[in-house]
């Protein structure tokens, strides 16, 4: 019996997707040959062949429109032909974005939808209230297209990444609306406990993970508050995410628990304040003064801190102060002995010491020189004249000198 196509194969005009072409012979499982045009096809993802008794199937998976061509099945010398026209297929969206998103800020943000056939040409167009983003992983943006589904990610979002989000192919487009919630405040770097020595500059520093933050620092549960007597000691800045509390000359009470509080959150670390040893900056220095001097203020010491107890001596022995003779002064962290009507027995070694601590060894000496004062007369008063007198009588002079100091033929006499 001659074998012959009994039916066979017609033009036709088929939509994008799977499609097969059929034909029949007048013999059971027979093995016909497929051609595109003059090349012959063989099986594979693409194609596939498939036999039903008598029945004979070319099975095109995911029609393309280049699929479009004469296709022929032939059976030793028996042959038929028919013409295929792919139709293109508009684009859907069978999967579409979400209406809305909300996303915190640092998060990733990841957009996917799914079209009813692959996009084989370019990568679909998003954009962020109509602007094109590009794909660039190396600033966070990543766009990607695996058969029919597309897929926008923006690896870690910012306040500014919030807007109308839209996917497009060709004429076909899906839109979610995303809204960004600031992410909360972190801490970056930690405050660290420090221990420091009086007197030297005292830094804590901190990073969070946001700009411009209003920050509140506290020491031991009281916020400081910088007036004007400490306003030159203390400075609260920032820069970029560090934060920074400074206090220029550390005192013994600054020593305490330091927090740090932003937003909800709050970080502590402990301050410890060594005391400086007592050092002498200024030491006394050997001085002259003239004798009847009323007030001598010029032995002073100067110390590296305020408020230290000293002994002064003079002759070693401890001056005592109950005497008017003498007094003290203070300031700041000047040490000022003071002495009135210096007499030539002022002329002694005079020293301060550190009255107790570690610092009692402090010590500081020098000498004071008083230059006898020269009697002179005192020009309010009259002046001495020649007297002429008898034998035994009383002769009385009167004059006034600066000191009480007479002299007789080569001899002086005190009074």
């Amino acid at each position: 019996k001659k074998i012959q196509f009994t039916t066979p194969l017609k033009d036709v005009e088929f939509d994008e997707w799977s499609k097969c072409l059929e034909c029949e012979v007048n013999k059971r499982n027979a093995e016909c040959h497929w051609y595109k045009d003059i090349m012959e096809i063989r099986p594979n993802d693409h194609y596939q062949f498939e036999v039903d008794n008598k029945t004979q199937r070319l099975i095109i998976n995911r029609l393309e429109l280049d699929d479009t061509s004469s296709y022929s099945c032939v059976f030793r010398q028996e042959k038929t032909s028919g013409k295929l026209t792919v139709k293109e297929l508009a684009y859907e969206f069978v999967r579409p974005l979400e209406e809305t998103r909300t996303v915190v800020e640092k998060q990733e943000l990841v957009l996917e939808c799914e079209t009813n056939k692959p996009l084989r040409d370019n990568l679909a167009i998003w954009t962020r209230d109509g602007q094109v983003l590009i794909h660039n992983p190396m600033d966070g943006v990543l766009i990607k297209t695996t058969d029919k589904v597309h897929v926008l990610t923006i690896y870690e979002t910012k306040m500014k990444d919030h807007g109308k989000y839209t996917c497009t192919i060709k004429e076909a487009s899906t839109t979610c609306q995303i809204v960004m919630n600031e992410a909360p405040v972190e801490f970056i770097r930690p405050l660290e406990n420090l221990t420091v020595t009086e007197g030297q500059p005292l830094r804590l520093s901190c990073t969070l993970s946001k700009d411009n933050c209003h920050v509140t620092w506290v020491k031991d549960d009281e916020e400081i508050k910088i007036n004007e007597e400490e306003e030159n000691r203390y400075v609260i800045t920032n820069d970029a995410r560090a934060y920074r509390l400074d206090i220029k000359e550390s005192k013994m009470t600054d020593a305490g628990t330091y927090t740090i509080k932003v937003e909800d959150k709050e970080l502590s670390c402990q301050v410890v304040i060594t005391e400086a040893p007592i050092e002498i900056i200024i030491p006394l220095s050997d001085k002259t003064c003239m004798e009847a001097t009323a007030e001598f203020s010029e032995f002073y010491v100067e110390l590296n801190k305020p408020k230290v107890n000293l002994i002064w001596k003079c002759d070693d022995e401890p001056i005592d102060f109950s005497n008017p003779k003498y007094s003290t002064r203070n300031e700041q962290t000047k040490y000022t002995l003071v002495i009135r009507d210096i007499e030539l027995s002022d002329e002694k070694a005079y020293s301060c010491q550190v009255s107790s601590g570690a610092s009692s060894r402090v010590k500081s000496s020098a000498h004071l020189t008083v230059d006898e004062l020269q009697p002179e007369f005192v020009l309010t008063t009259t002046i001495l004249q020649d007297r002429e007198c008898f034998e035994d009588e009383t002769v009385e002079f009167e004059c006034e000198l600066n000191k009480s100091k007479w002299k007789k033929t080569g001899q002086t006499n005190y009074i």
